[in-house]
């Protein structure tokens, strides 16, 4: 009896020492857990995001309303085991008995739950309907931007000149020349920019204060003969209410909402020759180079920076368009500003009990 009791006491000595010592341990993972764990989030959110502002640019130019789906939150459940396929051998082969064999078979898995939330009602209306205004655009140019991308995408007019995707290629070719001038005037710093207030303290528009090298300059002529500046005026202000305006110094100017956005960049959907009847005819009247180039087709090149399937084919940005990855960067930057500018909780929260 004693040394069946001695055989058993054995056995369980060692199952216990190859559960703490073995390569499947169950021990505590703790902030291993993060390492694991929190790449592979990062990476699958950050390219769902991406595709997800494709998706609502092609299907814009089938004349389909964008459907935006939020991730609210992300509970990851890991958990640790001993699968039922564990077998002990006690004798046999060249093992005289009593001694045994544990070959357990060890389990790790995760239990994810993702909560969604899709932007409708209201707040459908505050981040896609309402004009994106003076601070998001500041925000863009203080972050790194290049000034005539941001003004490009997001201006739909300045002073008269419309950016309108309906308006002339002659207009908005005026409208370009006009903003590659205030490019120059900015990057040579001849001029500053600097975002104007109301006595509230909230954006109200933008201020041009010029600097005496910017007066003889082709690029200075350019702005006073579109906007009809005074001559030799020290600023000029750029208001987005027309309360605020003032001849010879105050400009209006009026910006896109991101919807309206969408669908001018729709415009430069590459779609397949069979879907003609499907899609909006209107073509770019933008010159020269489009800010993104969206192709189509059965598959993918390899190495597609993004693609998405939609109605039988696949659109894609191409790996080294580069400029066509920037916008898309900076329409994500901006569709993030603008939910958290409505005042609702946008933030994502990812839940992983450690163990």
């Amino acid at each position: 009896m004693a040394r069946r009791k001695q055989r058993k006491s054995g056995l369980v000595a060692a199952v216990c020492l190859l559960l703490a010592t073995g390569p499947g341990a169950c021990v505590s993972l703790g902030s291993e857990t993060i390492r694991m764990q929190r790449g592979d989030y990062i990476d699958a959110l950050a390219r769902t995001n991406t595709e997800e502002l494709l998706s609502n640019i092609v299907r814009a130019k089938y004349n389909e309303a964008p459907i935006f789906l939020k991730v609210k939150t992300v509970t990851a459940q890991p958990s640790i085991g001993i699968g039922g396929g564990a077998e002990i051998g006690i004798g046999g082969g060249d093992i005289p008995p009593p001694a045994a064999q544990l070959l357990p078979a060890f389990t790790y898995q995760q239990s994810p739950t993702i909560f969604y939330e899709p932007v409708q009602g209201k707040a459908f209306a505050n981040e896609l309907l309402t004009p994106t205004g003076p601070r998001p655009v500041f925000l863009m140019l203080n972050n790194g931007f290049d000034f005539s991308t941001v003004a490009d995408l997001m201006f739909l007019s300045i002073g008269d000149i419309s950016n309108a995707r309906s308006t002339s290629v002659a207009e908005r070719t005026r409208f370009s020349s006009l903003v590659a001038a205030m490019e120059t005037l900015l990057t040579r710093r001849d001029a500053r920019l600097g975002l104007r207030t109301d006595s509230d303290g909230q954006a109200a528009g933008f201020t041009l204060d010029f600097r005496d090298t910017a007066y003889d300059t082709a690029e200075f002529a350019t702005l006073q003969d579109a906007l009809s500046i005074k001559e030799g005026s020290p600023r000029i202000d750029l208001v987005s209410r027309s309360s605020d305006v003032e001849s010879g110094t105050h400009i209006p100017f009026a910006t896109r909402s991101l919807l309206s956005i969408l669908n001018d960049l729709s415009a430069h959907v590459e779609t397949p020759a069979d879907h003609a009847s499907w899609v909006w005819s209107g073509s770019s009247t933008r010159s020269g180079t489009p800010p993104i180039r969206i192709r189509s087709g059965e598959r993918p090149p390899r190495g597609a920076n993004t693609a998405i399937r939609y109605r039988g084919h696949w659109f894609w940005i191409a790996a080294d368009d580069v400029a066509s990855q920037n916008t898309l960067y900076l329409l994500r930057i901006l569709f993030d500003i603008q939910a958290g500018s409505t005042g609702g909780d946008d933030s994502i929260q990812l839940v992983v009990p450690v163990q």
